[in-house]
């Protein structure tokens, strides 16, 4: 056998069982992280405010808000032709 195909068998074969290797320590790494997050993982009591239906049309937050008789919380930023790019004059 030439010596390139020797290395390239032996690199292949290296390659191969450094993929099961590599994900056993993938899956590890990936049960050790979730352990480190849910230990800072804020509970749900804190995190309430993402909850909130936020709502594109001015015309369809009115009208919710008139069903469920709650205030409407308006949000804008940005200029002309710039939305969403905040703190820029209208």
């Amino acid at each position: 056998m030439k010596p390139i195909r020797l290395a390239a068998a032996l690199v292949i074969a290296a390659a191969s069982t450094e993929l099961g290797s590599a994900q056993d320590s993938f899956e590890q790494l990936q049960s050790r992280l979730e352990r480190r997050a849910e230990a800072i993982r804020p509970p749900a009591s804190q995190v309430r405010y993402q909850e909130i239906p936020w709502v594109l049309d001015l015309q369809q937050a009115v009208q919710m808000a008139k069903e469920e008789r709650r205030p409407i919380f308006f949000w804008a930023a940005g200029g002309r032709d710039r939305d969403g790019v905040p703190l820029e004059r209208c």
